[in-house]
């Protein structure tokens, strides 16, 4: 891996975890917030306590792990449609919601499995829920304390909106800082998709198909070149 391309996942990797950690612990002390949880996020209406805050956060935990492990298929693409659930607790349960979330709701069996190196698996999640907490605090600051439900709206679109840009464009730069950027656009891996409805990526394949040259043949002089392991970039 390129030192720009390391040193780019360590920074996105803390600045991510900083953040969540922080939004959690110091940014929202808000009276009947937990953990910087919404009150509404409760399972059960009216008992802003931790339990049922924290037993809400998981339902949207596993509504987002279905989401990622259903995928749409369309002309050979892959549509995942986690960003639903993702963009919805963002309105429930506000910044800190919407990165724990993205974090763990984001895991797909590949990842458990051990078909995606480590520091790839950082990678993907820290490129999604740095996203997501910016944007559950754009939607926090423009909405603010208002009911009304266009200025809800308007927050949750400028929200969605910072959460997809912010996505691409992370992981945009991962692509540009990649070793060999040409080799992806030579060829078109089989494996592309698109991951929360936005990331343009490539499912692990490159790596993997590197990983099994190298097993049948020497070692080329120089460093070796890693395509993915990365929120499987195109």
């Amino acid at each position: 891996m390129p030192k720009p391309l390391k040193l780019f996942v360590t920074g996105l990797v803390a600045c991510s975890a900083l953040l969540l950690l922080a939004t959690s612990f110091v940014l929202l002390p808000r009276a009947g917030w937990v953990l910087g949880l919404r009150p509404n996020l409760s399972i059960i209406p009216g008992d802003s306590t931790a339990v049922p805050i924290l037993l809400g956060l998981a339902v949207w935990i596993a509504m987002t792990l279905f989401a990622s492990a259903m995928p749409v298929r369309i002309r050979g693409a892959v549509v995942s449609v986690s960003t639903a659930p993702i963009v919805a607790v963002m309105v429930v349960g506000g910044p800190a919601a919407a990165g724990w979330v993205a974090l763990i709701g984001t895991t797909e069996l590949r990842e458990l499995r051990g078909r995606v190196p480590w520091y790839g698996t950082l990678f993907n999640h820290g490129a999604i829920a740095l996203p997501a907490i910016l944007g559950g605090f754009a939607l926090e600051l423009i909405q603010g304390t208002s009911t009304d439900l266009a200025v809800e709206f308007a927050a949750t679109m400028v929200g969605a909106s910072l959460f997809f840009f912010l996505n691409v464009l992370i992981t945009s730069t991962g692509v540009a800082l990649t070793s060999n950027p040409r080799r992806h656009a030579a060829r078109r891996p089989h494996g592309i998709g698109i991951r929360d409805g936005q990331l343009v990526r490539a499912q692990g394949q490159l790596l993997e198909e590197d990983e099994r040259r190298r097993e049948l043949r020497p070692q080329r002089c120089g460093p070796p070149i890693v395509d993915d392991g990365l929120p499987d970039l195109l």
